[in-house]
């Protein structure tokens, strides 16, 4: 596999394994989330056939474990789903859903394992972490009154400087 460029190059090769009809794929933690299907199915079935998959990583993540890989099998479609942890604290996610009549699921995970090694560099850098400010002081007490003459003679003082 050549390697890609962007997220949606990546996408078009998680298309493109053998019996993928969908797939999703960015930062675990993220709601937008890169999706993808073939043309003969339904609306947003990628972004359903993943949910589940997506769901157990992210409860798992908040739990202090990620998994590495989940996969989710059915009577028609089965979903593969690999994490790969990146540096500082985000995930990296690819999904694909397979037609299991046409799908090899070992090839499908050789070619997700390969594509994850290509995603951080994809993704979008997170904010620089801000310092803290410090607080801003609250409104200034009024000050006493000074009386007229003293300021016209601090003035005087001053022009002849």
């Amino acid at each position: 596999m050549a390697a890609v460029r962007s997220l949606s190059e990546a996408l078009d090769v998680l298309l493109r394994i053998p019996g993928a009809v969908g797939a999703v794929i960015g930062e675990l933690s993220n709601d937008a989330l890169l999706v993808g299907q073939a043309p003969n199915m339904p609306e947003d079935f990628a972004l359903a056939a993943g949910r589940a998959s997506l769901d157990v990583a992210r409860q798992s993540r908040r739990d202090g474990e990620t998994p590495e890989e989940i996969m989710i099998t059915g009577m028609t479609y089965c979903s593969l789903q690999q994490v790969k942890i990146l540096a500082g604290d985000g995930c990296a996610v690819a999904q694909v859903t397979l037609v299991r009549k046409e799908a090899n699921p070992a090839l499908a995970r050789m070619h997700l394992r390969r594509l994850l090694e290509e995603v951080p560099r994809l993704l979008p850098k997170p904010e620089l972490p801000r310092r803290h400010r410090r607080p801003v002081p609250g409104p200034v007490e009024q000050a006493e009154e000074v009386e007229a003459s003293f300021l016209q003679r601090i003035l005087e003082l001053l022009r002849t400087l």
